[in-house]
């Protein structure tokens, strides 16, 4: 299941990354904004500590951050922690969908000009 679960991981930033597009005019902001974004949700998603360390204001924040599940998803495939099978195929199945439906929007309503 690692191999199949790090391809769906990949597939749901992408679709995460894709709407970050949406916000810039060109390739480098939206590369710098997503650096940014990419540590800020590693810090409060559980990778470097678990969730339950933080204050609940910021366990709160987690809850919206998709690396928070996949992390999560990881962790249960791995053997890390235990997570029922069917919370781990809504939570990876849900992200998966919309990051679908944001990789086609984001498609369709972007383009950056060359230099």
């Amino acid at each position: 299941m690692f191999i199949p679960y790090i391809f769906i991981g990949t597939v749901i930033m992408m679709g995460f990354g894709a709407l970050i597009t949406l916000f810039f005019k060109t390739a480098d902001s939206a590369f710098q904004a997503a650096s940014i974004l990419l540590t800020i949700m590693i810090f409060f998603s559980g990778i470097y500590f678990p969730i339950e360390f933080l204050p609940s204001y910021f366990q709160s924040l987690s809850r919206f951050l998709p690396l928070t599940y996949l992390a999560r998803g990881l962790q249960q495939i791995m053997g890390v922690s235990q997570l029922k099978p069917f919370n781990l195929a809504l939570e990876t199945g849900g992200l998966l969908i919309l990051s679908i439906i944001l990789i086609i929007i984001v498609a369709k309503k972007s383009s950056w000009a060359a230099k």
